[in-house]
Parts: C-alpha cells; sequence; structure tokens
C-alpha cells in the first residue's frame, strides 16, 4: 500500500534559489521529452520512451545528474496513463463526456515554470531526529517542518513550490506494509453523498452514516468566497491571483 508524507521544507534564500533552479531546469528537461514525444503522437507513430529518454538524459544529466532519467520516466507514466484512458474509453468503460487528454508542459497560463524537482529514490536520505532531507547528488540538506506519518520502503520522492504559498513542500512516498487483516467475509455497499458524505449497509443488516454537515458548510462558505474573488478579478481583466489560489 502506497502513502506519502508531506512535510514543509524550510529554507533560506540561498538554498531557495537553489531550488527554483533546480526546478526550472527539471520543468524544461519534462517539457523538452514531453514534446518530443507529443510530436510522435500526433505523427500517429508509436510514442518511443527509450529513445526520447536517452535524449534528454544526455542533454540533462550534467545538471540533473541520474535524476534527469526520473524525469523521464516520470512523463513516460503519464502517457502511459493516457494510452490506458484511450483504451478504457474505445470499450465504453468511461462517461461520454470525459476526454482523456496527453499530459501537460510545466508551465502555468502566465508562462511561468511550475518548479518541481525529482529525485532518484536511492539519491536522497532522510534523517527524522534532525528532520533534514538530504539530496546527494547535489550536496543540499534542506530542514523541514512536522513528523513522518508513514515509514515503509521508500519510494521516489519529489520537491514542489507551492506559488500560492510561497514555500517548498516535500513529498516522500513509502510502500506500506499491511498488518490489519479481514476478520469477516461479509460484504458492504456504500452510497456516497453530500449531506451524508457515507451511507453503509453491511450483508448481516448494520448500518453506519458518516454525516457531512460541516463539510458542506465549509465548501458553501469557500464557494461563496471564490465566487467574490472571480467577480473582482473580471472586473478587472484578471483570471486569477494569489489570493483565489489560497481559497481553493
Amino acid at each position: 500500500m502506497k502513502r506519502t508524507n508531506v512535510v514543509k521544507l524550510v529554507v533560506d534564500e540561498e538554498k531557495h534559489e537553489k531550488l527554483k533552479e533546480l526546478g526550472i531546469i527539471t520543468a524544461k528537461c519534462w517539457n523538452e521529452v514531453n514534446w518530443l514525444r507529443m510530436q510522435q503522437f500526433k505523427r500517429g507513430e508509436k510514442v518511443d520512451f527509450a529513445k526520447s529518454e536517452k535524449e534528454v538524459y544526455e542533454k540533462y544529466k550534467h545538471a540533473l545528474k541520474v535524476n534527469a532519467q526520473q524525469v523521464a520516466r516520470k512523463n513516460a507514466e503519464s502517457w502511459r496513463s493516457f494510452f490506458s484512458l484511450i483504451e478504457e474509453k474505445k470499450e465504453g468503460n468511461l462517461p461520454k463526456w470525459f476526454k482523456p487528454r496527453p499530459p501537460g508542459y510545466l508551465r502555468d497560463e502566465g508562462g511561468k515554470y511550475k518548479l518541481i524537482i525529482v529525485i532518484r529514490n536511492d539519491r536522497y536520505e532522510v534523517n527524522e531526529s534532525e528532520r533534514t532531507i538530504y539530496l546527494k547528488d547535489f550536496k543540499l540538506s534542506l530542514k523541514f517542518k512536522g513528523k513522518l506519518k508513514w515509514r515503509g520502503k521508500k519510494g521516489r520522492p519529489e520537491i514542489i513550490y507551492n506559488d500560492a504559498r510561497r514555500s517548498w513542500y516535500a513529498h516522500i512516498p513509502v510502500e506500506v506494509e499491511i498488518l490489519a487483516k479481514a476478520k469477516s467475509s461479509l460484504r458492504a455497499s456504500v452510497d456516497l453523498g453530500i449531506v451524508n458524505l457515507a451511507t453503509v449497509y453491511a450483508e448481516d443488516g448494520t448500518w453506519y452514516i458518516f454525516k457531512g454537515g460541516s463539510v458542506l458548510s465549509q465548501y458553501e462558505y469557500y464557494s461563496k468566497k471564490i465566487s467574490r474573488v472571480q467577480k473582482v478579478l473580471a472586473r478587472h481583466g484578471q483570471r486569477t491571483s494569489r489570493r483565489l489560489k489560497l481559497l481553493y
């Protein structure tokens, strides 16, 4: 079972600039390998993942080291997911309105790079007692706030910049062992809703209701605030702002 620890990084100006530099290079690497694969797809050719990976790796290995390969492979995962959705669509397993879209580029509507750094799973170390993450290839030691909730076999982490909060976050995936075992062979049906988040009915006649009144109230509250901010932005010919991103 996969789980992800998300922790906020505490960085000074120097480390912020270093992470920003790596994030921009990563975005360029992603965009380039994505473009190569997009051209093959548009020409009706089979997407050659190995060839495009090798091409961008040779170009970006000096800056990103072995992690350039991970960027290309993460992009390949997105393409394979896209192709799987196309097959599901052909078989009629998806809603009529749903249209699978190929992976996008790491740029926002304003043309700014979306900052993300992909690290190979053996190229970092986490020191829980000192609350630090060490990136071996870049000789960067990053302090973080909070505690790790999940423990297990470590996966490929990503360091992402949240533009609205103006902060860096480390997303650290782990493979968690499932220790709990089913105590019964009974099956249950679940009805998901808004007022009642979930109504669960078991075969033996027992049932449970998880009410969602407070969640619905919060949703309505923030929906109204978002609507007001969007109207103000529209009057000034704008579509988004930092305040709107924070509300979302």
